[in-house]
């Protein structure tokens, strides 16, 4: 595991995302052309970006931080799925902690604390098992625009029985989880 400069790995970089996405569930799956992301390639450079590579130096995962005075934003993490069992996972988070090891605990910290709520994972949990990351709670507030603030009302209180196995479906339930997490809030 090291940093990199993603322009030298966008070949390598395209790959391995293109494997981990065709892991996820197609209700939610992103679809990525090549063009599109090596156009959003560029804009890394504002990024820590670092490669976990194999013993043969083939690139089996990336992360990119976005760097903030008394903090790194854990943007994004993908690996090829058939090296999970090879521990990159754990590889490439112990590295980026090494990595930054003088920092933290200094009113410094790196948070993982944002991602799609329609995405499954238990990459928090993860994180807070194995590598002493912690939960930080926060108010939701939100503000839809008309027709949305519609629709939330009629179909709140359904909000259970909407089947989230297709892509309307789970968009829906995941803003209506969202609607439930803001009136918890209040």
């Amino acid at each position: 595991m090291k940093r990199i400069n993603p322009t030298d790995y966008a070949e390598q970089l395209f790959n391995v995302l293109k494997c981990a996405l065709e892991s996820w569930p197609e209700k939610y799956r992103p679809i990525v052309s090549k063009d599109t992301f090596y156009k959003e390639l560029s804009g890394w450079k504002e990024y820590l970006v670092y490669g976990g590579f194999d013993n043969n130096g083939l690139l089996c995962g990336f992360a990119y931080l976005k760097e903030h005075t008394s903090y790194l934003d854990f943007c994004v993490l993908r690996v090829n799925p058939q090296r999970e069992r090879d521990g990159i996972n754990a590889a490439m988070v112990f590295g980026i902690l090494e990595d930054n090891n003088e920092r933290l605990g200094k009113s410094f910290y790196i948070c993982d604390g944002s991602r799609s709520i329609r995405h499954e994972t238990a990459f928090q949990n993860y994180l807070e098992k194995y590598f002493g990351f912690r939960k930080a709670y926060c108010k939701l507030h939100i503000i839809y625009r008309f027709p949305l603030n519609l629709v939330v009302k009629v179909l709140y209180p359904f909000r259970k029985k909407i089947s989230s196995e297709n892509k309307i479906g789970s968009l829906l339930s995941s803003i209506l989880r969202m609607e439930e997490y803001h009136r918890e809030c209040e």
